[in-house]
Formats: structure tokens, sequence, C-alpha cells
């Protein structure tokens, strides 16, 4: 995954060693390294000072990027291999098993969870107040949600018109 950047040029990147890792972008130095419940595939997301990422072991982690002190986990049904987002006052993550997951910005409350049929494999993208998903192998090729998760758009097939 790609490495995402704070304001003041620190990166933050995960390895294939289970571990996520903020090094100073000006001189290459490790600031920090924490372990992960299993690999991190996808690139984390900094909003507010907190750093999100979820894992192949079925856990949403938050951090604080100052330190890489844990702020809060979740655990999963699933394993998460892509890189949340934020909509609205929302992040949210989606699960190979199907999940979509809403959080406060804490992390410790759950606003909304929404079950897809499919494999969710890929980040979803906010457009118009939406959130679009894409799922694999389920009977809506990408669904449309509200910020307060309530599906509104279904797309199951395409004409290329």
């Amino acid at each position: 995954s790609a490495p995402v950047a704070d304001e003041a040029g620190v990166l933050y990147t995960v390895t294939l060693n289970k571990e996520i890792m903020a090094v100073d972008g000006k001189n290459g130095k490790i600031l920090w390294r924490q372990a992960t419940l299993g690999n991190v595939w996808a690139t984390p997301l900094i909003v507010d000072d907190l750093l999100y990422f979820g894992s192949e072991g079925k856990q949403i982690s938050i951090l604080n990027p100052a330190d890489g002190v844990v702020v809060n986990q979740l655990t999963v049904n699933d394993s998460i291999i892509s890189s949340p987002v934020q909509a609205g006052d929302a992040i949210v993550f989606t699960t190979e098993g199907g999940e979509v997951i809403a959080l406060s910005k804490d992390g410790k409350n759950r606003l909304w969870t929404a079950t897809m049929k499919g494999n969710l494999y890929t980040t979803p993208v906010v457009v118009d107040e939406q959130l679009i998903t894409s799922a694999y192998k389920g009977d809506q090729v990408l669904t449309g949600f509200t910020f307060a998760g309530t599906p509104v758009t279904t797309w199951s097939n395409f004409t290329g018109k």
C-alpha cells in the first residue's frame, strides 16, 4: 500500500511484518513502530489527528500518529483489506465478507453497519454525499449509501451506454 503523509511530512506506512510505522519524510528516521494483528494491505487514513487502518487480522485500529499509541481497537467479522474513508462525520471501513462499518471519529461508537452480498476488496469513495462501494461476486456491482447507512442507489449491471 502507499504511505500517507501528515502536514509535517511524517509518513505512515505498513510492512508485511505485521506492523505500521511512522517515518520522518525528511531524513528517513523511524519515529515509532506498532505491531498489528495481521497484515495491513491498504493505505491508512489520517483525520483530526488520528490514524485509522484495518488489518487482515479482523481488526480496526485507531492510533495517535504522534507516538503510535493505540487509542482504540475493534474486532470485526472479517478481514479488512481496503483503506478507510471519511464520510461526513464517520470513518467507514469495508470487510472482505461484505460489511460496511461506520464508526464515530474517535472509534468508540459504531454508527451503523450494512451487509452487502459479495466481497468488498476495494476502497469506497464519496460522491455527492453518498458512500459508494463495489462488491465482487455480489448481486450489485455498486451500492451507494447515505452517510446514515441507508442504501439509496444500486447498479446491478452496466450497458456501456
